[in-house]
């Protein structure tokens, strides 16, 4: 179905990660064969964690995974413009996140995730149309091991609106690896949250 090389890792005694992608059609099963093709001299491979995941059906972006060819980074930092859409005027969920987050890439009982970001979404109803409308909100979200806070509302109501410009980092300590700073910005309305 598909095949991934890999070469020699650059650290002595540390792992890379290789991920494939794939398209299993109709098939409801799969093998994995894992490989190696030495370099004409004395040499070995060892493989841990293989693990198969569905696909993310609900996010896209940009992802840098952590491997000896390529470090994971400790911040990271994204701009967006808050999105705009007509609420449908029937139940279907409209929801729409824009946000920035470390880790994440795993998915299953093992997940982890810092983030940050807006949501958008038609939950609620105006009062006396009985139509839905769309509302904004800042949030954040700590998976961790798989147990998911959910978006937590970014403390002290802050107002954002669609057409804002917003700005977000999480930010890893090197004091403390466990410890993250997630400063949240509306750069229209001239506020950051800490």
């Amino acid at each position: 179905m598909k095949e991934e090389n890999y070469g020699k890792v650059r650290t002595p005694g540390a792992y890379q990660y290789v991920h494939v992608a794939f398209n299993s059609g109709a098939d409801t099963s799969i093998t994995v064969f894992i490989g190696y093709v030495a370099p004409g001299a004395d040499s070995w491979v060892q493989i841990d964690d293989v693990y198969l995941a569905p696909p993310y059906g609900n996010w896209a972006g940009y992802v840098v995974p952590s491997s000896p060819r390529n470090t994971a980074p400790t911040a990271v930092t994204a701009s967006w413009v808050e999105p705009s859409f007509p609420c449908a005027d029937t139940a279907a969920p409209d929801h729409v996140s824009d946000w920035v987050g470390l880790d994440g890439l795993d998915h299953g009982p093992y997940e982890s995730l810092v983030q940050i970001g807006t949501a958008a979404s038609c939950d609620n109803r105006d009062p006396h149309t009985g139509a839905r409308v769309l509302v904004h909100q800042a949030f954040w979200e700590v998976i961790n091991g798989g147990q998911d806070t959910g978006e937590q509302p970014v403390p002290g109501n802050r107002p954002v609106a669609a057409g804002d410009t917003m700005s977000a980092s999480v930010v890893r300590r090197s004091s403390d690896p466990t410890t993250y700073v997630l400063p949240l910005s509306n750069l229209t309305r001239h506020w950051t949250a800490p």
